[in-house]
């Protein structure tokens, strides 16, 4: 019984992503990317850092999977990606 219902409320949020995905298709978006930006957007309003560590520990996602997601919202016109002046990497 209990199998039948993680089956169902599986089948919905997949259901209520694809929902959301062609909603938001019109403006070049994916709800991922959307979930993205509302994040740094509230980092930024914080005055956080924005990092894509930052992101990937708020999103329990891996690095590459937050750089595909960045690259696309860079690459739409949504952010602009820099490099941090204070890191000794970069």
């Amino acid at each position: 019984m209990h199998e039948s219902y993680s089956r169902a409320i599986r089948q919905l949020g997949q259901l209520i992503h694809y929902i959301n995905d062609k909603k938001l298709e019109p403006h070049g978006i994916t709800m991922s990317q959307a979930g993205l930006l509302g994040a740094i957007n509230r980092a930024v309003y914080e005055n956080r850092r924005v990092t894509r560590k930052y992101l990937e520990n708020i999103f329990h996602l891996k690095g590459p999977t937050i750089t595909g997601l960045l690259n696309n919202l860079e690459k739409n016109g949504f952010i602009t990606k820099g490099t941090d002046e204070s890191d000794a990497r970069a």
